[in-house]
């Protein structure tokens, strides 16, 4: 299994690439963006009324989504509407879309209640405890067990380009996953 497949007969996972252009409004102009969004869309057979997106804050907000939802901001440009790194539902026919650059998303699926996860993780997401938040939500929202969860990773920054000038001390659960080098830089492997 490579980075960009994850395979569940419930599940459509895709993960754009430089080929599918810019698909964020944050760095261009918005009908190229939103055209963009149609083009890699389509390979899928979905459109933009098919998804849900929201704005990442590098915060620990969950979003309970649903039909009510559909389209939401994937044509406007304006996901600031919606803010939250973590997206859960169990509605099928709900696709769950990040705009995620160097940080990692995330899957979680419980294939038992059919309720479905897309979690945003970069440091500060992480060190939020964001992914046992969600989990918890999902819990406490479908009965999910953590024991049925299937869990995938993305494609996310390592240390060969992940480079900060300081690490606070008081951040060991990165320490594994961070090396100081030579020249003084803090590499982090999200």
């Amino acid at each position: 299994m490579t980075s960009e497949q994850f395979a569940h007969e419930d599940l459509l996972y895709a993960v754009s690439n430089k080929k599918d252009g810019n698909l964020s409004c944050r760095f261009g102009k918005k009908e190229e963006i939103i055209d963009n969004r149609i083009k890699f869309l389509e390979k899928y057979g979905l459109t933009l009324q098919d998804c849900v997106i929201t704005s990442l804050v590098q915060g620990d907000g969950i979003m309970v989504v649903g039909k009510n939802d559909l389209g939401r901001a994937m044509n406007s440009c304006e996901e600031e509407t919606m803010v939250a790194d973590s997206l859960i539902t169990s509605e099928r026919g709900v696709y769950l879309f990040l705009l995620i650059a160097d940080c990692m998303p995330t899957i979680l699926y419980d294939p038992i209640k059919r309720a479905l996860a897309l979690v945003h993780l970069g440091r500060p997401t992480t060190s939020l405890k964001l992914v046992q938040k969600t989990i918890r939500r999902m819990v406490e929202r479908w009965g999910t067990d953590p024991v049925d969860l299937l869990v995938h990773g993305g494609p996310s920054i390592g240390k060969n380009a992940y480079k900060l000038d300081f690490f606070k001390e008081d951040e060991n659960e990165w320490r594994g996953f961070v090396e100081q080098r030579e020249d003084g830089g803090f590499y982090v492997d999200v």
